[in-house]
């Protein structure tokens, strides 16, 4: 199976996909694992090796969005998981097809919004968890 995942932040965040992806090598002997990252991670994680390819979302640049966007967009991916909770990363994974789609979101109207079209899709801020 392939995977996309997008983990375009830090590296302790990225450390924090890490048993995920782990545990799809583990499961998915056919595994196909790539990852779309910040500059900031991409040397960490070229270099632990666990993943198939790499690619990097470049922060302010919108040509090396919409380059990457049409790169990802020839492919088919059986699963796409968005751990890292940008809007981009979301917008991306959005017009890219596969058959699973996976959103962890931060903000209430970005989670009812894609819960309207998707059932796998996760709301993580405390602060409105609390107050509902």
């Amino acid at each position: 199976m392939k995977y996309l995942i997008f983990r375009s932040d830090r590296i302790g965040d990225f450390l924090i996909t890490s048993p995920l992806i782990q545990c799809i090598k583990r499961n998915d002997k056919n595994h196909s694992i790539e990852i779309v990252c910040s500059p900031k991670n991409f040397d960490f994680i070229k270099n632990l090796n666990i993943v198939n390819k790499i690619h990097v979302l470049k922060k302010n640049n919108f040509i090396s969005k919409l380059n990457l966007f049409f790169k990802l967009k020839k492919k088919f991916y059986d699963t796409i998981i968005v751990s890292d909770k940008k809007n981009r990363s979301i917008v991306i994974s959005l017009f890219l097809k596969s058959k699973i789609k996976i959103f962890n979101v931060s903000k209430l109207f970005t989670y009812k919004f894609l819960k309207f079209f998707y059932k796998n899709v996760f709301l993580d801020n405390d602060k409105i968890l609390k107050t509902n």
